[in-house]
């Protein structure tokens, strides 16, 4: 059974991916498997967010991941590889 969390992040049109506080992927939203290249069905993830941006965005990246981490409101622009 799908859950209202997933059909929701489904419905967005851009790639939503779910962090842990380290910066692993816990999940992708199916826009974004699809950006990606990921299969539907695979439900383990474990890469570090970081390493799906562009090389000269990851130390933004890297700042807006500890902001987060510390339950501050985190932006920067970037794009993925």
């Amino acid at each position: 059974q799908i859950s209202a969390q997933t059909q929701m992040l489904d419905a967005s049109v851009d790639c939503i991916k779910l962090l842990s506080q380290k910066g692993q992927v816990i999940s992708i939203n199916q826009p974004g498997r699809e950006a990606l290249g990921i299969s539907h069905d695979v439900t383990s993830f474990g890469m570090h967010w970081l390493n799906l941006l562009a090389p000269h965005v990851r130390k933004n990246g890297q700042r807006a991941l500890q902001a987060a981490a510390q339950g501050k409101k985190a932006r920067f622009d970037g794009i993925t590889q």
